[in-house]
């Protein structure tokens, strides 16, 4: 399996100059934890989460070191660290150059970015712009599919989850829960966490109105209302 096969898409995405207030809402809302920042040209310039909004000073958990720690800081970070912590605009407070991966990375590979750069999720980019966003739990997701001997998805499958994935968003079918879909061989494979068994029904009805699926595999559970997706 690659990224494009555990992927969620459509990206949430924030503009730069949102405010972080606007952010903190936005997160909120669509119970996320982290979202990339797009330029007007689409490029992206960042990526944002709750952890740049926690240590802040509304919060009052500010981050703070010894005076003498901050004598071996040199003036470009401390500069930095100031921006961060007391910036209005997502471009503050956001982290520049983020890690990415394209939509053919292995689960492997993506496995080890996230190891090695501490980070808990990475936007896919194709010709410049992001097509989608792998977070520890699609990972999580698409290793335990994957426990199954390694078939390569194909494009119906690739294509097909597009359409499920559609379908559900259409269809208005989730009040801002998280449900990843997985494909294998015209099978559907539903992971996350839904708000109640109405919600369920309703993206279980959505995913089988789709022409090519060929049966459900239904994995989906309760979340709290402060639990996040991606």
């Amino acid at each position: 399996m690659q990224a494009a096969d555990i992927m969620n898409k459509p990206v949430i995405s924030v503009a730069p100059e949102m405010t972080v207030k606007e952010l903190a809402r936005v997160l909120l809302e669509k119970r996320i934890s982290a979202v990339p920042v797009i330029g007007a040209d689409g490029a992206l310039l960042g990526i944002v989460s709750e952890g740049d909004l926690v240590r802040r000073v509304e919060t009052e958990t500010e981050p703070s070191s010894s005076w003498w720690l901050d004598l071996f800081t040199t003036t470009d970070t401390l500069q930095e660290r100031f921006i961060k912590s007391h910036g209005r605009r997502v471009a503050d407070v956001m982290t520049k150059n983020p890690v990415t991966v394209a939509p053919d990375a292995a689960l492997s590979e993506i496995a080890a970015l996230l190891e090695a750069h501490r980070i808990k999720r990475v936007p896919v980019v194709a010709d410049g712009a992001v097509v989608g966003i792998v977070s520890r739990a699609n990972l999580l997701h698409g290793l335990a599919v994957s426990e199954a001997p390694a078939v390569p998805c194909s494009t119906d499958d690739r294509t097909l989850r597009e359409a499920v994935q559609q379908a559900i968003s259409e269809g208005g079918a989730l009040g801002g829960s998280f449900v990843n879909v997985i494909v294998r061989d015209g099978v559907v494979q539903l992971v996350g966490s839904v708000n109640t068994d109405r919600e369920e029904h309703a993206v279980l009805v959505a995913a089988e109105s789709v022409p090519g699926v060929k049966s459900i595999d239904n994995k989906l559970g309760r979340v709290p209302v402060w639990a996040y997706g991606y």
